[in-house]
Parts: C-alpha cells; sequence; structure tokens
C-alpha cells in the first residue's frame, strides 16, 4: 500500500547476444574468482538502510558519518555499470562466467552461476572495505553472515575466469577502469572465508586446560566444514592445549585472569575486545574453567556453546559423575547446550549417553563420558554452525 504522494520508479534494459555464448559455461574446480568494486549499496538492501538511519535519528540532509557529503547523497552514490568491463574481459576469453550481486549478497548470487557439485572459497579480506558498509554494520548491528546476505560489501560483480587467462582478464579490466582483483589467496587457512553459499563463521574454543575437546574439535574441521578455527584462548598461561592448537597451525591468546583479581567484569571486556579483533563468530567453550558473567553472556547469547558431562538438566555445575553414583543412576552422558546467563541452562542441542557399570569409580564414568564428548562435541558443532542465523 501507498501512502499519498509515493511512488516507485521502475527502469530496465534489454540485451542481445549471440547464440551459443551464453554464460554460465565451463565453470570448474581451480577457476579464479575476480571480484570489481561497487560503489556503494547501489539498490540494494534499502528496508534496512531506511531503518537504521531512523533508528539513529537522521535525516537525509544529515552529515553522512562516514564520507564527506550528505547522508543522502552519500547512500544514492550511482551504482557502478559494469558493462564495458565485462565485455572487455570476454574479449580477453576464458569468463566461464559472471556473477552480478545484487539483492541476497555475495552469499545467494554466487551460487547461482556455480554447478551444483562445485564451490567456491573467497578471502573476505580481499573485498574492499567501503566506508558506508562499515557503517551500516557498525550502526545496525549487523553480523558479517547477514551482511553478506543483504548488501554487497563492496563487491558488485564477480567473474570465473580459466586460471591461465585470469592474468589477461584482470588487465583488459584495468584497461577500462576497473580496479579489479582476485578473491582468493594461495594460503586457505587465511582471512574470512565463504564457501559456496555458506559464509565460513570464525569459531574460537576457550580452554583452561589440556584442551583433549578443543583438539577434537579442531581434528573435525576441515575444507567441508562451515567453520573455520580462528582461535583458541586460554584463561591460563600453562593450559596443555595451547601447544596443541599451535602445533595445529591455530592462532592461540592468553588471557589470564588472576591480574584482574576479583574484577570479573574487566576481564570479560578483554575477552571480548580480543574476540571481536579475531571476528569471532561463535565461541566453543571445552574445559574453560570460567564462569562468565550476564554482560558478557548476553552479548554473545545465541553464538556460544558448551559441552557438560550430565545429561541436563540433571546435575548442572560440578562434581556431575560422582552426584550421579550417589543418586544410584543406571545412566550418566554429556549434553551440548547453549550458553545463557544461568549455568548450564541453555537449550541442548545433543546429548550422549553411558552406562553406569557394577563398581563404577568417578573416574571410571569420567572417562567413559569423555570418549562421548569427543563424538559428540564436533557433531553438534556441525549442525549448529550448519543452521546458524546470527541472532536478532
Amino acid at each position: 500500500m501507498y501512502a499519498k504522494d509515493d511512488f516507485d520508479l521502475a527502469g530496465f534494459a534489454v540485451g542481445a547476444m549471440e547464440r551459443g555464448t551464453h554464460l554460465p559455461q565451463g565453470v570448474a574446480a581451480g577457476d579464479v574468482l575476480i571480484g570489481l568494486p561497487s560503489s556503494g549499496v547501489h539498490s540494494n538492501g534499502f528496508s534496512l538502510v531506511r531503518k537504521i538511519v531512523a533508528d539513529h535519528g537522521l535525516t537525509w540532509d544529515s552529515p553522512a558519518p562516514f564520507g564527506t557529503g550528505n547522508l543522502g547523497a552519500e547512500l544514492l552514490t550511482p551504482t557502478a555499470l559494469y558493462v564495458k568491463a565485462c565485455l572487455a574481459a570476454l574479449r580477453a576469453g576464458g569468463v566461464h562466467a559472471m556473477a552480478h550481486i545484487t539483492g541476497g549478497g555475495v552469499t545467494e548470487n554466487l551460487p547461482r552461476v556455480l554447478p551444483d557439485d562445485l564451490g567456491a572459497t573467497i578471502d573476505l579480506q580481499r573485498i574492499p572495505g567501503l566506508p558506508i558498509m562499515a557503517w551500516l554494520a557498525q550502526a545496525g548491528g549487523i553480523s558479517e553472515a547477514e551482511m553478506l546476505k543483504t548488501f554487497n560489501c563492496g563487491i558488485g560483480m564477480i567473474l570465473a575466469v580459466e586460471p591461465a587467462q585470469a592474468v589477461a582478464v584482470e588487465a583488459a579490466l584495468k584497461a577500462q577502469g576497473s580496479e579489479s582483483g582476485p578473491l582468493r589467496r594461495s594460503d586457505p587457512g587465511s582471512g574470512r572465508h565463504l564457501h559456496g553459499a555458506i559464509v565460513i563463521l570464525n569459531v574460537a574454543i576457550l580452554i583452561s586446560g589440556g584442551g583433549s575437546n578443543m583438539q577434537r574439535l579442531l581434528e573435525d574441521i576441515d575444507e567441508t566444514h562451515p567453520g573455520c578455527a580462528r582461535l583458541v584462548l586460554s584463561n591460563r598461561p600453562e593450559a596443555g592445549g595451547l601447544a596443541k592448537a599451535q602445533a595445529m597451525g591455530v592462532a592461540t591468546e592468553v588471557l589470564d585472569h588472576r591480574p584482574f583479581g576479583e574484577d570479573r567484569a574487566r576481564f570479560e571486556t578483554e575477552l571480548h575486545k580480543i574476540l571481536k579483533a579475531y571476528h569471532i563468530d561463535v565461541i566453543c567453550l571445552a574445559g574453560f574453567m570460567r564462569i562468565l558473567g550476564t554482560d558478557f553472556v548476553s552479548a554473545w547469547r545465541g553464538r556460544m556453546l558448551n559441552i557438560h558431562p550430565s545429561l541436563l538438566p540433571k546435575y548442572q555445575g560440578l562434581h556431575t559423575h560422582q552426584r550421579a553414583l550417589e543418586a544410584g543412576d543406571r545412566r550418566a552422558g554429556c549434553s551440548v547446550h547453549e550458553v545463557v546467563p544461568q549455568l548450564d541452562a541453555g537449550p541442548v542441542l545433543g546429548q550422549s549417553e553411558v552406562p553406569i557399570l557394577p563398581g563404577d569409580t568417578a573416574q571410571d564414568l569420567a572417562n567413559r563420558v569423555l570418549e562421548q564428548e569427543h563424538l559428540l562435541y564436533p557433531k553438534i558443532l556441525r549442525t549448529f554452525l550448519t543452521r546458524f542465523e546470527p541472532p536478532s
């Protein structure tokens, strides 16, 4: 429904092509993805843009928080047109596909030109950073995953090019004034990544000890995984899991809680800063022996998992195995759950059971349950990341 004096403007263009020259055609594993920069938001995501502007009490005549002109003029920067650049790339040869990054962003538009059995890896650090995109993400509290599904984020067109022709295509694009560049580095472990239609989410694992669950999580994160092991952090410098993580090529950090004394809030403020510096999307607690405060947990709600050695809601807290034995239980187990401010009370995402055998000690039961933890946690993390929707 339109209010009085409201209207839309619509336009269209008609093109023609020679038979047999249609794209996509011949996209294959190993093709180089070349990105052409956008000039701004182009014409997508304006419902969200208008909401962010209204929420911050701005008008179209307000100075742009991210540029030199007024907000309206910056937002209406004309859309970059790629016709001449793309025609030059086609003449250079070797172009197998072109993906116009419009509504739905990279996440939805790039997969449309790929065969069903092929994905793509993009180093997101190679996408040109536009001030307007940084402001929208910050002002709207929008996660990177959601930004990639809504805006072009700095790339308006992506070409899939035969490797042998990549240099020639880039030269042709540059001759047309387009500062293009490959979107994948040779070292697949660097930067932020996107596989096919799924944003690869950066995972931090927090530990305090030897890190056996951490090790199993890291071993499971391979090239098919929806997560990237970005960081292992410990509150204890002597934690044995740090050396294991380093040996597996994962960045490590230590934030010793002891110098903070009783000031938990300051410790958690520093922890939050480190996680943000590594662009962490999801936290896995794996033997992290600190109870986190309400403010920290609330900031990461829906993005933090923990594994607990009991069949929740039974036996929250410590000494779970001894308590199960004393209660005469016949079965015990472990649970993976989301972390909420109440201790071990978040939604349970998965559980695994073991029998309690005659003569079991608490240590016997702990060893048997730990074997199941090593199987359960990687499985649940995969599922959680695959279905992940950024909290609103």
